[in-house]
């Protein structure tokens, strides 16, 4: 049994998946890779992407939208498509 595995069915002509995942940050000091203070925060994106089982990740378009605290500022290497007040949206991968 794989504890970080989402067992779902789609239909097979399926060719798009929405989904939306609530992930928690713990405090720095337990070995984690992802952290969140009081004013800054460092996402891992490997931890929060969903990707069908025995599939290469780079077979799989993905794209993702991050809501961040009102008046915060970010940083990332990743290419940004869109801001607004509903988050920052990266452009889609492949």
């Amino acid at each position: 049994m794989d504890l970080y595995a989402l067992n779902a069915r789609f239909p097979a002509d399926a060719e798009t998946l929405e989904a939306t995942l609530d992930y928690l940050l713990h405090g720095i000091g337990n070995g984690g890779s992802a952290f969140s203070f009081a004013q800054s925060s460092s996402v891992a994106w490997n931890l929060v992407l969903l990707y069908p089982k025995d599939t290469k990740s780079d077979d799989v378009k993905f794209s993702a939208k991050l809501r961040i605290p009102v008046g915060w500022k970010f940083a990332t290497a990743l290419p940004v498509a869109k801001e607004s007040s509903e988050g920052i949206e990266f452009e889609t991968s492949r």
